[in-house]
């Protein structure tokens, strides 16, 4: 098992198993760092894939060919969605 991984089981066992004798919740800033860290890589690498895909279609495409636009328009739209998700503003 990875050690990130492992840390990041074993410090939320801990912070339940502490929940449970106390009452309350507890939040260790370390875990949530981890998750947000986690959830962030997991956009990126669907961004990535995404960008990657179209780059593939844009290179394959015959220049004289206008069947494989739609896909590329449809891929570039999915790319901006992903994107958006990272972006706020």
């Amino acid at each position: 098992m990875d050690p990130a991984v492992a840390y990041e089981v074993a410090a939320l066992q801990a912070l339940i198993v502490l929940q449970g004798i106390y009452g309350f919740v507890l939040l260790d800033y370390s875990v949530h760092a981890l998750q947000l860290y986690r959830d962030l890589a997991r956009h990126l690498f669907c961004i990535a894939n995404r960008g990657a895909q179209l780059a593939r279609l844009i290179v394959a495409a015959p220049s004289h060919d206008v069947r494989p636009l739609s896909a590329v328009a449809a891929f570039a739209q999915q790319l901006l969605d992903e994107l958006s998700v990272l972006s706020p503003d």
